[in-house]
């Protein structure tokens, strides 16, 4: 992979990246991997894999640069990719940094506002899909996918939509043809205690691949493929930093009193505790809320207490 040497500032004021090519030549080009965990993403052999980290980190850029690094490879109309989120609102912000991406390298790929669709004129497409929760995945049965993106995925309810859309990752193309599912995703949100069991993930990770995780059985009782997720950061987003300087002063701000919200969104700290009604008092005082082991008097009356859970999963204790 070309890595990134330097930005310069063009005279419409917009920074363009520049890599050096096989002979050495500083060349400028529409967008490139910035960091390692950039291109660590871009690079992972393994079918499933995630970028995880705090706001700011370019999770989004990179997940569809993956995308478009295999456009004009030969594949054709077999290459189809789609990208979910939970509603049509969020999809604004990704048509226009995909039209950002896509027409200075493809000035005659097409855009279908009404069905959502990218069409280059080697037939390669990717679309822009609703999905919000496993009722919905009867709209997609059936269709096949080489590229697979669930955008945000912590703001899922669960992992139902995720798993179930490996259903869709095939096609008749020849292996050599990539079939990916990835997905981005910050600490905190319904679904954060799915994605950090599934990928261990904890604390604040200290490099930026995490475990291949080769080890894990199917409910068929066979294993699973390997899958993985790389942690990127916000200091290594050198884009963001320069043009916008004070972004994590305001996401420091959008966290006052919410000290959970506030490790997850600057640090991409995965032991906060999430999706529960008191998760501030249990990352302050988690440590030391107990009680000493003792004999029950058998005077005591026994008592059930359940809680059906804001979010997942339900708790019953005596």
């Amino acid at each position: 992979l070309m890595r990134l040497e330097e930005l310069k500032l063009s005279l419409s004021g917009k920074y363009i990246p520049y890599v050096r090519n096989e002979r050495g030549e500083l060349v400028a080009v529409s967008a490139t991997a910035i960091n390692e965990a950039q291109s660590a993403f871009l690079s992972a052999p393994e079918r499933e894999v995630g970028i995880v980290g705090p706001r700011g980190g370019g999770k989004t850029e990179i997940a569809m640069m993956d995308f478009l690094s295999q456009i004009n490879r030969g594949w054709g109309g077999d290459y189809a990719g789609i990208i979910f989120r939970r509603s049509t609102n969020q999809m604004r912000d990704l048509e226009k940094l995909s039209h950002d991406l896509i027409k200075p390298i493809w000035p005659f790929a097409a855009y279908n506002q009404l069905k959502q669709v990218w069409t280059w004129q080697s037939k390669e497409t990717l679309e822009f899909r609703y999905f919000d929760s496993v009722a919905e995945f009867d709209n997609i049965q059936g269709r096949q996918f080489a590229w697979i993106l669930f955008e945000e995925l912590q703001l899922y309810e669960d992992l139902q939509p995720f798993l179930r859309s490996f259903s869709c990752l095939r096609s008749t193309a020849l292996p050599a043809m990539p079939r990916k599912m990835r997905f981005t995703a910050n600490p905190l949100g319904p679904n954060h205690n799915n994605i950090k069991h599934r990928y261990r993930l904890h604390g604040v990770p200290e490099g930026i691949c995490g475990p291949a995780i080769t080890d894990s059985i199917g409910q068929d009782g066979k294993p699973e493929p390997a899958r993985r997720a790389i942690f990127c950061g916000y200091d290594g987003n050198i884009l963001l930093r320069r043009n916008e300087p004070e972004y994590m002063a305001s996401i420091v701000a959008s966290c006052a009193g919410d000290e959970a919200r506030l490790q997850a969104w600057t640090m991409g700290n995965w032991d906060v505790v999430s999706g529960g009604m008191f998760d501030s008092i249990f990352l302050d005082h988690g440590k030391s809320i107990f009680v000493s082991p003792f004999e029950v008097p058998p005077s005591w009356a026994i008592f059930l207490s359940y809680d059906h859970g804001s979010s997942a999963p339900y708790s019953v204790g005596f």
